[in-house]
């Protein structure tokens, strides 16, 4: 049977530092944490849109008190009066035409498309943290190419210089051979500066400030590849997050629509008050 790509599809690489990179991403990205944030706004708009199909209460109490003096009155003796008060109304509005019914189930969807969104910015970490990591541990590789390379072209300098001194090598061959050390020396720093490039974005990525944060890397050589069988079951495409929120959008859209309709006809609420 065909079976689509692991959830922690990086285990895959056998890397440690991978894997480690990976679950701190999942617990402390920023995007993430954001995405859960309006989770739980969507959340509270959906509570808040359900709460129009129930009654509405409120009440209001006052105490009032006076002193009259007596002099006024000329009894010479004061009097106190307290005046208390209370109200209560209740409301309720008959969702005749569907209106609030339509409109808590769009704000239902909606909670849900956030979810969905939620694994497609989850999604889309985890991949930056895979590419930023192999591209990190590529320049490495690169790098000590290059340094062993530039460590090759200075021996073979030093032995051109020396035939040239013993007379059997001319001026070109030393100038050849200089602007060759010359031009992969001119391509360490390139290398350097993608490490410490993708260094920073793996900070970023993990929630940690690129000042104190540091990634081991190593070599290509060391990372398995895991195996990809061929021929995915078509259906994967349903398990995209991303599609799986627009679809949930196009059903609270439709909802929206139904709530708009129904707000063309009369609204009829019942009212009552006491005190």
């Amino acid at each position: 049977a065909e079976v689509g790509p692991a959830l922690d599809w990086w285990r895959g690489f056998r890397s440690g530092e991978l894997t480690r990179l990976m679950e701190e991403a999942q617990t402390s990205n920023l995007d993430i944490a954001a995405a859960v944030a309006r989770i739980m706004q969507a959340d509270a708009q959906a509570r808040v849109a359900g709460s129009l199909l129930l009654p509405a209460l409120s009440g209001a109490g006052s105490a009032t008190r006076t002193r009259s003096a007596g002099a006024a009155s000329g009894s010479g003796i004061s009097t106190e009066r307290s005046l208390y008060s209370t109200s209560l109304s209740a409301s309720y509005e008959l969702d005749f035409w569907g209106k609030n019914r339509a409109g808590q189930l769009a704000a239902d969807e909606i909670a849900v498309a956030t979810r969905f969104d939620r694994d497609t910015v989850a999604l889309t970490a985890m991949a930056s943290v895979g590419n930023a990591y192999f591209q990190l541990v590529a320049a490495q590789d690169r790098l000590r190419i290059a340094r062993d390379n530039l460590a090759a072209a200075n021996r073979i300098l030093s032995l051109i210089r020396e035939r040239f001194a013993a007379g059997t090598a001319n001026s070109l061959d030393v100038s050849q051979q200089e602007s060759l050390v010359a031009t992969i020396r001119a391509n360490l720093p390139a290398f350097e500066i993608t490490i410490r490039q993708n260094a920073a974005t793996l900070a970023v990525l993990v929630g940690r400030t690129p000042e104190h944060f540091a990634v081991k890397g190593g070599t290509l050589d060391a990372v398995a590849v895991p195996r990809i069988a061929p021929g995915l079951p078509s259906d994967l495409i349903n398990q995209r997050p991303d599609i799986r929120a627009a679809e949930a959008q196009l059903v609270a859209a439709n909802h929206s629509v139904e709530q708009a309709r129904a707000s063309f006809f009369p609204s009829i609420r019942l009212t009552g008050q006491n005190g």
